[in-house]
């Protein structure tokens, strides 16, 4: 995959000289170093697209670090970034899981309560199948000012006849009138998200 970054120059000079960008992933497993002589005015910025491409071929979490080294910073507390990339499986139908074998879904959101375990609270400490369950806290109560999602695989529905269908067991509880809970879908990635509405019958 092509890797692009935006470089900034926060000093209080252009810069004079060329200087090193890195791309890092996953804390070393692949990096790349190339060098860049364009002059970038003060406040202003360049977009660079690194000549190595990354890896991202695997299922699983990308951690893509970038970090610049130029000779006469003098400040080195600004020149890194770090950005996660999630690599989904695809999934065709028809699919079951009941979170006994590979996990394949990925925990998003501000303060997540989210947890792959045996429940044991009060008010959930069952399971639909096997011993266990995604629960907003294993033992107790989902956290205060909680904005999360539980995303499952990405599913493949073009092979599929008619509208796919799909059902899985919830239980919950959540303050009334302040809190709730959604479905939603993308095809795009998880650019945008849409609600999917409960099933009607005619």
């Amino acid at each position: 995959e092509s890797i692009e970054v935006i470089i900034k120059n926060y000093g209080s000079s252009a810069s004079s000289t060329a200087f090193n960008v890195t791309l890092d992933l996953n804390n070393g497993s692949q990096t790349y170093t190339e060098s860049i002589a364009t002059s970038i005015p003060v406040g202003d910025s360049i977009s660079y697209l690194f000549n190595a491409t990354a890896d991202l071929s695997n299922v699983g979490s990308y951690d893509i670090k970038s970090y610049t080294d130029y000779t006469l910073d003098a400040s080195k507390t600004n020149d890194s970034i770090i950005h996660t990339i999630n690599n989904e499986p695809t999934i065709i139908p028809t699919f079951t899981d009941d979170f006994e074998g590979i996990n394949n879904w990925i925990i998003e959101g501000q303060n997540p309560s989210w947890a792959l375990g045996i429940p044991n609270g009060i008010t959930i400490n069952t399971t639909t199948s096997g011993t266990k369950a995604y629960v907003t806290n294993l033992t107790g109560n989902y956290n205060s000012f909680e904005s999360s999602y539980l995303i499952s695989p990405c599913f493949d529905f073009s092979q599929s006849n008619g509208a796919p269908i799909i059902n899985f067991n919830l239980q919950y509880i959540t303050e009334s009138g302040f809190d709730y809970l959604s479905f939603e879908s993308s095809i795009d990635g998880g650019l945008s998200w849409q609600n999917i509405p409960a099933a009607t019958t005619a």
